[in-house]
């Protein structure tokens, strides 16, 4: 299992590659995120294992038009000035999820709000399931 030093952690979850019409989509734990095939190449192999990270700073609020690659169930509102980290889960039972919001986002969050979520296809890290090798590394 892949884990790194710093505060909040990255987010990570067990996931599987799936094929979805010619693309392939990274899903697990409530998320589905679009695989950067350029950066993954021959890795992405359809039904293989992996763990997703996604830093905490790498996610944010969808916007309108924008897809959702998981929706968070906020349990805590954490304020630290200009930003809040938002904590919850993607998935009932699922792994904690933390978001880095900016202070205009967090206005109006709470507990139990339910936040759908962006990420840029390019601040994914996948790791191989077994190794917790990073799949892109050369």
């Amino acid at each position: 299992m892949a884990t790194f030093l710093g505060s909040p952690q990255m987010n990570l979850v067990e996931a599987r590659l799936e094929d979805r019409g010619g693309h392939v989509v990274v899903e697990g734990a409530g998320f589905a995120f679009a695989a950067d095939e350029e950066r993954f190449g021959s890795a992405l192999v359809p039904g293989r294992s992996v763990e997703a990270g996604v830093r905490p700073h790498d996610l944010r609020i969808a916007r309108t038009g924008e897809p959702t690659v998981a929706t968070l169930r906020v349990e805590l509102l954490e304020f630290l000035g200009f930003e809040a980290y938002a904590h919850g889960w993607t998935k009932a039972s699922g792994p904690k999820v933390v978001v880095r919001l900016d202070g205009d986002d967090a206005r109006g969050v709470q507990a139990g709000s339910e936040l759908g979520l962006f990420a840029d296809p390019c601040k994914i890290h996948l790791f191989d399931a077994r190794s917790g090798i990073a799949l892109d590394a050369r």
